[in-house]
């Protein structure tokens, strides 16, 4: 998205344009089934406002393997972006 020639920028911190919440939970479900892990909305729910990092954290700690838990964090928010845009 090229941004140089905007003159305005939206913020949307509570899900008024996009529910980023639902589809930050659709696309790590889907990533995380990709690799053979269940994730539950009770699971996203502990991670509602925290940030990348405690959600990074969270992952690595999920799969047990600090690289895998980084492939799925990144894949997944590629697939968000994707699905935003």
């Amino acid at each position: 998205m090229d941004l140089k020639n905007k003159k305005v920028a939206f913020f949307d911190m509570d899900g008024t344009l996009v529910d980023s919440e639902t589809l930050y939970f659709q696309t790590r479900k889907e990533v995380l089934a990709k690799y053979g892990f269940d994730y539950q909305k009770s699971e996203n729910n502990k991670l509602l406002a925290t940030g990348f990092e405690p959600t990074l954290r969270y992952l690595q700690q999920k799969t047990g393997d600090k690289a895998l838990g980084q492939k799925i964090f990144d894949e997944a928010l590629a697939l968000f972006n994707q699905r935003v845009e």
